[in-house]
């Protein structure tokens, strides 16, 4: 299948969460992705449960690539970066900012032994700052750009988000930034770096939240009771949205409260944030009289935005997501038949493809090296020196 990245080679030197992830992409976009592996292995590689060495996450996000085991810390490992660099056009990497620098292996270095590659970097906080050389991870980061505490239990405790908020969104923040990097590389000839951070990606995707003008104090609130998730009378849990008066009326008319759509108190969303409580407890008092389904029906029927809340276990049979394929089944060493999300894109003409499992810790060792122009008695004695870790593939 010729992919749109059929033909380019990308090393992956980073790890955890954002950085591979960006790399599979890449992969399912037809590049070759090669995972360059500290001495056994990447920190995932243990995160939760699975086999030794292939946890789910690491399954995941290290789909589509060939694994390398490689100790940059010796002269004679960063020899061998060197020269596969040499014939690499994106490398993907996620060090402490001054890391890579300072073990020779930073874009200064590497863009003077291949002016065409695309070095795309991800850390936590950027490269500026004075948290800038500090070890981040998601959960840090929520606590640094407003997301843990724009939610608080009673006693006022943050509540972390149940996602990755930075991990999640950063791929795709510095995949944008390679293609637009690759395709400068066709006008110029010359590759150059790319930077994505966690915190810059959490600070992106409170974008519409985080908006203050100068001179007021704090930011404005946009929590309305038509905003909300509600209990109903089967106990089970409905999402309602409303953005604007006409679904307003009309989820009032389902609700049998008609003169509220144009109530004075009501009749702007503005308004019903500030009204919110009152609102939250009519609501809800209403629609605990009657079952979800019956509910989603009759407000669907209305126009008003809403839908159910289904467990994060209920997502992968869910109608609407079985329907768009947005689960794929897969067969994984280490884990057995693993389901997971599909490519998040789809293409008139372009067919992303999945086409190997996630690797063992240096599974391919042997394989990249020699099509890299390494010879037999090359690739022993970098294994004798202990350059090479403790490849599986002999």
């Amino acid at each position: 299948m010729n992919l749109p990245l059929t033909g380019y080679t990308v090393l992956d030197l980073s790890q955890v969460i954002a950085g591979p992830e960006t790399a599979m992409l890449l992969g399912e976009l037809g590049a070759n992705v090669i995972k360059v592996e500290k001495p056994g292995g990447e920190d995932s590689r243990n995160m939760g449960a699975g086999a030794a060495g292939m946890s789910r996450t690491f399954s995941l996000l290290n789909r589509n690539k060939r694994s390398i085991e490689l100790d940059l810390s010796k002269p004679d490992g960063r020899e061998v970066l060197y020269r596969l660099v040499a014939r690499t056009d994106i490398l993907v990497e996620g060090f402490i900012p001054g890391a890579a620098e300072r073990m020779g292996i930073g874009y200064v270095e590497l863009s003077a032994r291949n002016p065409r590659l695309v070095y795309a970097t991800i850390s936590g906080f950027g490269t500026a700052g004075p948290y800038a050389d500090k070890p981040a991870y998601d959960l840090v980061l929520q606590g640094m750009s407003g997301v843990m505490a724009a939610r608080r239990w009673a006693d006022g405790t943050p509540i972390p988000a149940p996602l990755w908020v930075g991990d999640a969104s950063a791929p795709f923040m510095l995949l944008t930034g390679i293609f637009l990097a690759l395709l400068e590389r066709e006008k110029t000839g010359r590759g150059q770096k790319v930077e994505a951070s966690l915190l810059q990606a959490q600070i992106a995707m409170q974008a519409t939240q985080l908006i203050r003008i100068k001179g007021e104090e704090g930011i404005q609130d946009m929590g309305s009771a038509g905003f909300q998730p509600y209990r109903c009378g089967d106990d089970e849990f409905i999402n309602v949205t409303i953005l604007n008066e006409r679904q307003w009326q009309g989820f009032c008319r389902v609700l049998g409260v008609e003169h509220l759509g144009t109530d004075p108190d009501y009749n702007a969303v503005d308004k019903r944030v500030v009204h919110r409580d009152a609102l939250f407890n009519l609501i809800g008092g209403i629609l605990g009289t009657r079952g979800a389904s019956e509910w989603l029906a009759l407000i669907q029927a209305a126009g008003v935005p809403c839908g159910p809340v289904v467990t994060r276990a209920e997502v992968f049979d869910f109608p609407q997501v079985t329907a768009n394929n947005l689960f794929i089944e897969r067969e994984q060493e280490g884990l057995g038949t693993v389901q997971e999300m599909n490519f998040p894109l789809r293409f008139s003409g372009i067919q992303p493809a999945i086409q190997r499992a996630a690797p063992l810790c240096g599974q391919h060792t042997g394989e990249v090296l020699a099509e890299f122009g390494f010879t037999a008695d090359e690739i022993q004695g970098l294994r004798g020196g202990g350059v090479l870790g403790r490849s599986v593939a002999k």
